[in-house]
């Protein structure tokens, strides 16, 4: 039983030692991610609602309109993956 234990010993001391610092480092990398994921994505959303005011009062033709709509789903798609990248760095810092 003695030899048994001292191997879970050294098992879990290896592990605090070499496993802990990885899970760690995996972690503060995966929320660096989330992070520039959530910059570029309110950067493309700044950009496109600037862009948008430009061409927002232009309805002559189906071309106009069409461009509208773009910027309007662009503006939500970006906005989207702002909001999800900010709620999953808020779940890696929440655990």
């Amino acid at each position: 039983m003695g030899h048994h234990l001292d191997t879970i010993s050294r098992a879990l001391h290896d592990f605090v030692e070499v496993g802990v610092p990885a899970i760690r480092f995996a972690q503060i990398a995966n929320g660096n991610n989330l992070l520039n994921l959530s910059t570029i994505s309110t950067f493309f959303s700044g950009v496109t609602a600037t862009t948008a005011q430009y061409s927002y009062d232009r309805n002559a033709s189906t071309l106009d309109w069409m461009t509208n709509l773009l910027f309007f789903g662009s503006l939500v798609l970006s906005i989207s993956a702002a909001i999800n990248s900010l709620l999953g760095l808020t779940w890696k810092h929440a655990m």
